[in-house]
């Protein structure tokens, strides 16, 4: 019998990123479903065991070890291993198991963890910087550029979300071709506890009516939620009234008034009676909200793969949303798209949807978490044991 692959996941709770916290979650609960011949030998990897318990309740079918980031050594031990890693990039003394892979990994920063592991699998998000730069500090520019064209040479092994994002570090990295790329779209889990609250009684706590669109984005500017309020307030002046609800964490650190801005066009305009911000909360009572909408919006100026437009998929929920490439790769059914830079051709499907429920083709999802698991499997795979 062949030996368990040995898998390192990098798991950090991203305060100020949730999509990023999501990832990591849904891939472990993915792979929580392969046969146990199949699944790997996981060990979470993180600064603080308070952010493994949750992931070891999480997928109570798998036995997890934790490996913290930092481990205790003493003067001689930690002078030895500086020794050592100078000449042969590994601890003399090391307190935690080595590995066959460790992922993700955003950044060569991260070379220091070479001893915990074969090979280290890298894993970018997406390349938004590239299209919307106004969104970013020079600085923020100037890292994301060299730590990337330091990857498109030296990385051994490169994971991307969508075909997209891979057309996109071909075309902005000529030395691309020198790294091992996969693309490997993701799915989410829900844990269908969801399903039993009271939707009635959450349209009570949030103040919404019966009738309502759901954008459940993180407070960032190029989520684009001023599009939808421009749209709201576009039928609102042809007396067509419409409610949009939001949800998400209302902070963007790259433009700290952002969602102050949103606010205040609400309320000079007059939408408080149309338009509800509920915050960051719980995520049983969003996917419900999710659930029990006229559709889900999702607005985005640039996305990745988008986690709103899995939740919907998975829940076989109707999602308008952005032209985009990523989104034409991601929806395939139960889905329109409008430009996300005019107001009209949102405002139009808004107000076909608010007197109609749209018509939903129903999914069996469990096979994308499926695929997500073994695909992941089958690229560990292939990727050549080399640090």
């Amino acid at each position: 019998m062949a030996a368990k692959v040995k898998l390192v996941l990098f798991y950090q709770n991203y305060e100020n990123w949730t999509g990023g916290t999501y990832y990591l979650q849904n891939l472990l609960q993915a792979l929580a479903t392969l046969p146990a011949k199949d699944a790997p030998e996981i060990s979470i990897l993180t600064e603080k065991i308070a952010d493994f318990y949750p992931l070891q309740a999480l997928c109570p079918q798998i036995q997890l070890h934790f490996q913290p980031l930092k481990a205790e050594y003493t003067l001689f031990q930690r002078v030895v291993n500086k020794i050592s890693r100078a000449f042969s990039r590994r601890n003399f003394f090391e307190k935690r198991p080595v590995a066959d892979f460790i992922f993700p990994l955003q950044t060569p920063s991260w070379n220091y963890l070479t001893e915990l592991c074969k090979t280290r699998i890298f894993w970018i998000p997406d390349f938004q910087e590239e299209y919307l730069p106004h969104f970013f500090s020079p600085q923020d520019l100037s890292d994301r550029k060299i730590a990337r064209s330091i990857l498109a040479a030296q990385a051994k092994a490169l994971l991307l979300s969508s075909e997209a994002a891979k057309a996109d570090f071909c075309r902005f990295y000529p030395d691309a071709q020198r790294c091992p790329t996969f693309v490997l779209p993701f799915a989410v889990t829900h844990d269908l506890v969801y399903k039993n609250l009271n939707i009635n009684h959450l349209r009570e706590k949030y103040q919404l009516p019966k009738l309502y669109f759901f954008a459940p984005n993180q407070f960032w500017q190029h989520k684009n939620h001023q599009l939808i309020l421009d749209a709201v307030l576009y039928l609102k002046e042809k007396n067509v009234l419409v409610n949009v609800a939001f949800s998400g964490k209302e902070y963007d650190f790259r433009n700290p008034d952002y969602t102050h801005k949103l606010k205040n066009f609400v309320k000079n305009k007059g939408l408080e009676n149309q338009c509800f911000f509920l915050g960051f909360i719980d995520r049983a009572e969003q996917l419900q909200l999710m659930n029990c909408a006229q559709a889900v919006l999702q607005a985005s100026l640039f996305e990745g793969w988008s986690t709103v437009v899995e939740d919907a998929k998975a829940m076989n929920q109707y999602i308008l949303a952005s032209d985009l490439p990523v989104h034409r790769e991601q929806l395939l059914q139960n889905g329109e798209f409008f430009n996300p830079q005019h107001t009209n051709e949102l405002a139009d499907l808004l107000q076909k949807y608010a007197v109609e429920k749209p018509q939903i083709k129903l999914l069996d999802y469990s096979q994308n978490v499926q695929k997500f698991a073994a695909n992941f499997i089958q690229i560990l795979s292939q990727i050549d044991f080399k640090s």
